[in-house]
């Protein structure tokens, strides 16, 4: 069986390090500030400007007026704009249109 034809992989043992009681406490030490001084410039070089951005993005997206839809033509590049409203009446136009258009619109579940 494979279990049978396997063989050990040969090792290279290597020989233990001195260990300098003395010192070792100092290097311990400067590790661990080293470690945290990269994190608190990692934090702040990478990290604050970022979630900055995110949330300046979330402020221009989420907050003003909502109620508005824009379309742009491709024949003319123009830019179109108009206030919408908030309520859930359809208006006769929309209900012409979605019976022309029979949209797939998934049921909403209370």
């Amino acid at each position: 069986t494979l279990l049978h034809n396997l063989e050990p992989i040969p090792v290279i043992r290597l020989t233990p390090r001195k260990v300098n009681h003395r010192g070792s406490a100092f290097g311990s030490l400067l590790r661990v500030l080293l470690v945290g001084g990269c994190l608190v410039s990692i934090n702040y070089i990478l990290l604050v400007p970022t979630f900055g951005r995110i949330n300046q993005a979330h402020n221009i997206v989420c907050s003003g007026n909502q109620d508005f839809v824009i379309a742009a033509n491709p024949a003319t590049g123009m830019i179109h704009a108009a206030s919408s409203t908030a309520s859930d009446d359809w208006t006769h136009t929309e209900k012409v249109i979605l019976q022309v258009a029979h949209p797939e619109i998934p049921g909403t579940t209370a």
